[in-house]
């Protein structure tokens, strides 16, 4: 028996599990997918190798079917590599991106075509190799290695570009040690399987691949073991000691961002060190837990309770400008974060919250305090940004958040929007909304939906409002009286789970501005009971700029 068979059948072994780990224990995210695709491609290039090398027979004839089947699965590496990265690097599946699928894998395509279907790339077998039988290239072979390496360069200059720009230090580790045993062994691997045969006078690769796919899967599980890689999320880690400031006090900071990241993160820096306010439509208890603000004032943009740490949104220029002029007028050289900018756009005008930030900005700075603005620019005009920025000393713009392997559902209470698939969120809904938990809330007459969850099942059915249709259903309007039932409903239930059929056909009964205060409001309201809302919304039901203010009044988001 060939000893480096041993080397074949264990890289083959080694990717096969991390697969099927993968597959079975990893929730489905955006890079899960081309995660176990990529694994594929290396346990495909290993079961050709480890056949080969077990072989029987010399026959060069009998071995070469086995050879083209070892170069489809190196070809499969370079757009599987690029596909991970592209996810890796955006957040999003390449699947919402149609055009560039054909794109990211042609080359694979048109290369496995010409390794089963001609002798240009793989003209037969060289049955004295170092390591065993190996490919004898064809005469294409150097063009096509030139096209394979320029594929993986352009997959590697995407994850380094995602290092580069990830603010998070737990995220840059994570990625730096993926890049670390990728880049060794393609490195490696470049020069002893592609280029050897256009290096050397030898007609095929040196066949060492197996060591190399082995200790890729070595390295993947040694970060899941140490990092939590495969799961763990890209969120921004506690600062290092002596950290460089996000942002240096003293000036007024318009922060645009998909995710409250890194406006917080800057925040917990600067409340570190001195007294802050923040203002948020995020219910406080979560931001306590989520950014771990313990002791910072947290100043609840609300409808759902009145208290003296809340406020209506609609009372900006008031109750809400006379108390941050108070605090900042008693606290010199303090910071304020006014977060959920667009929120208070769609809830009051732009021309309000500009005035506001206004006044904010001149009062703060004048008395050498910090303002911090956080908005997502996607949930507003373009000209509307522009504005914005006029108002303020220094716009920092943050990338999207890199999502790696996420849970579709949070460990802890939170409002989760599921995009695509309503199907599937409510089958998410039924399997968490336990015996007298469950409120829908729905623009569907309840008798459609009603013999799947139940006759108990309370159902809040928004529409029109007006007269009853049937004697057990009452139609409600968003407007009117929605609000106030679904509290209601809501009060006497502990740890509620709320399920919120296609927001976007809510759009169909009230003006979005309505629409996102109803939904809000439902979020607070089952906040404060510590229970969960899940949301379904079809994207392409919806403006994009309306969906991005949607997206950011939800702690998770998820695309099924």
């Amino acid at each position: 028996m060939n000893p480096w068979a041993a080397a074949s059948l264990a890289g083959l072994a080694g990717t096969v599990a991390l697969a099927a780990y993968v597959v079975v224990r990893v929730p489905r995210t955006p890079t899960r997918l081309p995660f176990v695709l990529l694994v594929a491609a290396f346990g495909v290039w290993d079961l050709g190798e480890a056949v080969v090398r077990l072989s029987p027979t010399a026959d060069p004839a009998a071995l070469l079917p086995w050879i083209r089947f070892e170069w489809v699965g190196v070809s499969l590496t370079s757009g599987t590599f690029l596909h991970f990265s592209l996810n890796l690097a955006s957040g999003r599946p390449l699947r919402d991106r149609p055009w560039a699928i054909p794109l990211v894998y042609a080359f694979t395509g048109f290369i496995a075509a010409f390794v089963v279907g001609t002798d240009l790339i793989v003209s037969g077998v060289d049955l004295f190799g170092p390591a065993g039988p190996v490919v004898d290239v064809g005469a294409g072979y150097p063009l096509a290695a030139l096209w394979y390496e320029a594929w993986f360069v352009s997959a590697f200059v995407v994850l380094f570009q995602a290092y580069r720009r990830g603010e998070s230090p737990g995220f840059r580790r994570r990625v730096r040690s993926l890049l670390a045993v990728l880049s060794t062994a393609g490195l490696l691997a470049s020069v002893t399987e592609v280029f050897w045969p256009i290096l050397t006078d030898s007609p095929g690769n040196l066949g060492l691949v197996s060591i190399y796919m082995l200790a890729i899967t070595v390295g993947a599980s040694a970060a899941e073991v140490r990092y939590h890689f495969l799961e763990v999320p890209a969120v921004t880690e506690a600062a290092p000691p002596r950290p460089r400031p996000l942002l240096p006090p003293g000036a007024a900071y318009l922060v645009l961002e998909k995710t409250r990241e890194p406006a917080f993160s800057a925040f917990r820096e600067l409340v570190s060190v001195t007294p802050g306010l923040c203002l948020t439509g995020v219910y406080p208890r979560k931001v306590q837990r989520r950014f771990g603000l313990e002791r910072t004032p947290i100043l609840w943009l609300t409808n759902a309770e009145e208290s003296e740490r809340s406020a209506r949104p609609r009372a900006l220029e008031f109750e809400v400008l006379h108390a941050v002029s108070r605090f900042v007028r008693g606290n010199p050289a303090t910071v304020v974060l006014v977060d959920d900018v667009d929120l208070l756009v769609r809830t009051v005008g732009f021309e309000a919250v500009a005035r506001f930030l206004h006044r904010l900005n001149n009062l703060s700075t004048g008395r050498g305090s910090t303002t911090i603005a956080a908005l997502d620019p996607d949930a507003l005009p373009a000209d509307q940004v522009t504005l914005l920025r006029g108002l303020f000393d220094v716009v920092r713009e943050f990338p999207p958040p890199v999502s790696f392997l996420e849970a579709t559902l949070p460990s802890e209470p939170a409002a989760v929007l599921v995009e695509g698939d309503a199907e599937a969120a409510l089958s998410l809904y039924e399997t968490i909304a336990t015996e007298g938990r469950g409120v829908v809330v729905t623009t569907k007459h309840p008798a459609r939906i009603r013999g799947r969850l139940g006759a108990s099942a309370p159902i809040l059915w928004v529409a029109s409002g007006g007269e009853a249709i049937t004697a057990d259903a009452h139609p409600v309007a968003i407007d009117l009286e929605a609000g106030s039932l679904a509290t209601s409903l809501l009060r006497d239930r502990e740890r509620p789970v709320v399920f919120v059929a296609d927001i976007e056909q809510l759009r169909l009964f009230a003006p979005f501005p309505r629409v996102v205060e109803f939904v809000k409001g439902l979020i607070d309201q089952v906040a404060i009971r510590d229970g969960v809302l899940l949301a379904s919304v079809e994207p392409k039901g919806i403006e994009a700029q309306e969906l991005a203010c949607l997206r950011r009044r939800f702690d998770v988001v998820r695309k099924l």
